[in-house]
């Protein structure tokens, strides 16, 4: 049987039932201080009747989508997903990320106003999948990827410190090939309301809340309460923040260890620095990522993989897919700006129903 194109790379299939492969090629570049995208294309890959649309017109499923069937996702921006309780309230949900309109000003309560819901910022489409069989499918995490172009990024640099003379070249480097860090993609299942965020390059847990510099004074950010004393700002999904406990610095700063950051700043003097492990002891918490890594979605077995997605005879599915920057710290852009990165998203049947 003829085996369709492949986008970017051959596929083989990881077990004896079938082979198949949703690509996903994707070039990024950076225009100016924002991340925008420069190519982006799907194709099909096997030996059984997988089809492909960005409609659930029976007649517009093909054997893969480029770019020009895509939507124009313009300049990224860093968002996030937490107060994803927000849209999955809703009556027809459609995964949304937010962001905080001013980090500059906070009210005597300590609490950054709401981050507000944004259009933009992001990249966002309707996938339609179908297939000839009921089967079960998932992410491939073998053949699934985020990767910094070193070679690009090394240019970028360059230019960069010839530019800026100040400037380290190796911690430029670094900081663009960190972006894949912040890099996250969804799908959120329509028919089933199941939704996945996977991090390809996840390590540990990620918290959507504690303290930040976003200003970037080399402190962490501060607010006035009503009692005229300076607090240390609680950014993001806190939970029962009224259980914070702080403590006074003193009238001398106290200094961050290690390489600065905005996660990793100066205490100023004279405001009350916030404890982080005696509020977790007391019970306050902060939101955890709800993300899957590559290792989490490796099992063939359903009952297994925490990511699995049932396909029906010839009945389209919808899935919503969405790459983003995760964070809306200045990290997420300022020490990637111009980072340049590949990445390889493929899908894989598990078994038949």
């Amino acid at each position: 049987m003829e085996i369709r194109k492949v986008i970017i790379s051959a596929f083989t299939g990881l077990i004896s039932l079938a082979s198949l492969s949703l690509s996903f090629s994707i070039a990024w570049f950076a225009a100016g201080t924002q991340l925008n995208v420069d190519q982006f294309e799907v194709g099909i890959r096997g030996e059984r009747n997988l089809v492909i649309s960005t409609s659930d017109d029976l007649d517009s499923f093909k054997s893969e989508i480029t770019e020009k069937d895509l939507n124009d996702c313009g300049p990224f921006a860093p968002v996030s997903s937490m107060f994803d309780y927000k849209w999955k309230d809703e009556e027809n949900p459609i995964p949304s990320f937010y962001e905080y309109v001013d980090s500059s000003f906070f009210p005597s309560s300590g609490i950054p106003y709401d981050p507000s819901r944004i259009e933009t910022g992001f990249f966002q489409q309707s996938i339609y999948l179908m297939c000839d069989d009921d089967a079960y499918i998932s992410v491939d995490p073998f053949t699934t990827y985020f990767e910094s172009n070193v070679e690009a990024n090394k240019v970028t640099a360059s230019k960069y410190v010839k530019k800026n003379p100040k400037a380290n070249y190796d911690e430029v480097l670094a900081g663009l090939n960190n972006l894949t860090n912040s890099l996250r993609f969804s799908i959120y299942d329509v028919s089933e309301r199941k939704y996945y965020i996977i991090d390809p390059t996840k390590e540990e847990v990620t918290y959507l809340g504690g303290v930040l510099d976003n200003d970037k004074d080399k402190y962490f950010d501060v607010f006035e309460d009503t009692h005229g004393e300076y607090r240390e700002v609680l950014y993001g999904e806190v939970i029962n923040r009224d259980l914070a406990v702080y403590e006074d610095v003193g009238d001398e700063d106290i200094l961050a260890h290690g390489n600065y950051s905005v996660f990793n700043a100066n205490h100023k003097k004279d405001t009350k620095r916030f404890l982080k492990e005696e509020s977790l002891s007391r019970g306050l918490s902060f939101k955890e990522e709800d993300s899957l890594s590559l290792e989490d979605i490796e099992s063939v077995d359903i009952e297994e993989n925490p990511m699995v997605i049932n396909l029906y005879h010839t009945v389209p599915k919808e899935l919503i897919f969405s790459v983003y920057l995760e964070g809306w710290d200045l990290d997420c852009i300022n020490q990637t700006m111009g980072g340049n990165f590949a990445a390889q998203i493929q899908f894989k049947i598990l078994r038949e129903m």
